[in-house]
């Protein structure tokens, strides 16, 4: 009886899995020693392979990468948020970020990547928030965006884009948020706006140069739009029905814009707007009624008027 039982102790141990042997993971470079820091291993040499799937998000900010190998991300599948701002990226590491395909959001701020090819993203279908600000990008990588069918945000800021193809969003239909800060557009780019029917809020702010007008129907197709910054834009003149369409907005931001033209019912269309900032420093007359500016507004949230 007594071997038997000794015998049975043996068989179940047996059937017991080992723990997982730590992996070397120096190969990958920077990427390798941030993950070893990250999962508080030792160094690179033993990262446990379960604290790495484990990993939601990391950062590389201002690393001075110029590349990434292949495998930088192997056997991290829970990866939610990856972060490569500050760094000297000249192209996206397509073959690196391909097996995350629970990625949601991804940060390039600061890298020289200049211009993105289609297929660049491919494989990041749940990625949800793209940051692309100050890449040195002169035209939307509108064809990357068609590997990205979970995108909501996408930020294009402090990029020397001028002007914008109607085409440039035509694979990215479920944008809500889009950033277009201090690029140097002459115009709103109604044509290319108007194919983001579920966008929620749109910035485009402290250009570098001057906007001049908002003409007629300037924002068209943005039926669904909550909120239009449009801060420090240099816009002087805003036409009747420049607004017209945006009958979900509930924020309008104008200040520090050298607006010196309001005509007349250009707010009409705003039924649902809480809040406004103007500056009507220039402005030689200003009526409420005229220029359609409901007087509940008042009441909901607030006007901004600085004089």
């Amino acid at each position: 009886m007594k071997t038997r039982f000794v015998l049975l102790i043996a068989l179940s141990l047996a059937l017991v899995p080992a723990a997982a042997s730590a992996i070397n993971i120096c190969d990958r470079g920077i990427v390798g020693a941030g993950i070893a820091i990250r999962t508080y291993a030792p160094d690179c040499s033993a990262v446990d392979p379960a604290a790495m799937a484990a990993v939601k998000s990391i950062a590389f900010v201002d690393k001075k990468m110029t590349s990434i190998p292949p495998n930088a991300f192997q056997g991290m599948d829970s990866l939610e948020d990856l972060d490569f701002e500050g760094n000297r990226l000249s192209e996206v590491p397509t073959a690196a970020l391909a097996g995350l395909r629970n990625l949601k959001v991804l940060r390039f701020d600061g890298n020289p990547l200049a211009s993105i090819p289609g297929g660049a993203f491919r494989g990041l279908r749940s990625l949800e928030s793209l940051y692309l600000p100050g890449t040195g990008l002169r035209f939307v990588p509108s064809d990357a965006f068609s590997d990205l069918p979970s995108l909501r945000l996408l930020d294009l800021s402090d990029n020397p884009i001028a002007a914008l193809r109607e085409s440039d969003f035509q694979n990215a239909p479920k944008l809500h948020t889009l950033f277009l800060d201090r690029t140097p557009l002459t115009s709103v780019p109604t044509r290319a706006l108007s194919r983001l029917g579920a966008l929620r809020q749109l910035y485009i702010r402290h250009q570098p140069v001057n906007i001049g007008a908002l003409p007629d129907n300037a924002f068209e197709g943005l039926a669904a739009l909550e909120l239009l910054d449009l801060e420090g834009s240099q816009i002087a003149t805003i036409e009747s029905n420049a607004f017209r369409g945006l009958r979900s907005l509930k924020k309008l931001n104008l200040n520090l814009n050298p607006v010196s033209v309001i005509k007349k019912d250009t707010f009409r269309d705003l039924v649902s707007i809480e809040d406004i900032v103007l500056d009507l420093t220039g402005v030689e007359y200003f009526s409420r009624s005229q220029v359609g500016l409901r007087q509940a507004v008042q009441d909901i949230g607030y006007v901004d008027i600085l004089r």
